[in-house]
């Protein structure tokens, strides 16, 4: 049990990677804990597409920086900082990353993001215990309805109906391990005084 807490404390977004690839074992592993994830009425509605290699990643690349590059969003979102950062050079929106992991579902389906996130999660708890670094993208995600990343995702076995919910990218991290930025105050509320006030009337 510990363990298991030890390494959701241990997680960082990992923002610089090592072209050494992952193994088809540790992607297989990080796939059986995707597919282990909760879902709504356990549905299993989530599938996950896996890219490797610096053909697809780099067509990728290029695919969402143009988009994201000629996007307009509203300033102060997440998506603006990402388009401000598509129209610098050098863009690499999975840090170069040597395998992405797409989590995708049907878009009428109201749990699809609950899913997607709760497998990715465990994807990237799992990239921990596996000594691997990991990160999420959203970029994907915030471009699900653009046609050319539709066509590019169809390829590798995006369906008719189903959206990008989101993707992370995995590898070997470079560099010093990030420490975690301080938990910020005031997240949590708890019942815990009228809890426990009559738990102690009822006793």
């Amino acid at each position: 049990m510990y363990e298991t807490i030890e390494i959701i404390m241990k997680r960082r977004s990992i923002r610089r990677f090592s072209p050494l690839q992952v193994s088809d074992e540790a992607v297989e592993t990080l796939l059986q804990c995707a597919l282990y994830a909760p879902s709504g009425h356990n549905r299993q509605l989530s599938r996950f597409i896996v890219l490797q290699g610096d053909i697809a990643l780099g067509e990728l690349n290029g695919i969402i920086q143009r988009e994201l590059a000629g996007s307009d969003p509203a300033p102060g979102s997440p998506m603006y900082a990402g388009a401000k950062r598509a129209r610098g050079e050098g863009y690499q929106f999975c840090y170069q990353a040597p395998t992405l992991i797409t989590a995708v579902a049907p878009r009428d389906y109201p749990n699809a993001m609950a899913d997607c996130a709760c497998a990715l999660e465990n994807v990237m708890l799992a990239a921990t215990a596996l000594g691997l670094g990991s990160c999420w993208s959203n970029q994907a995600h915030w471009l699900t309805d653009v046609p050319a990343i539709r066509a590019f995702f169809a390829r590798y076995g995006l369906r008719e109906g189903e959206d990008i919910f989101g993707s992370v990218a995995v590898g070997y991290g470079e560099g010093p391990y990030p420490t975690a930025a301080p938990r910020k105050d005031g997240r949590i509320e708890w019942n815990k005084t009228e809890f426990r006030s009559k738990e102690k009337d009822n006793g």
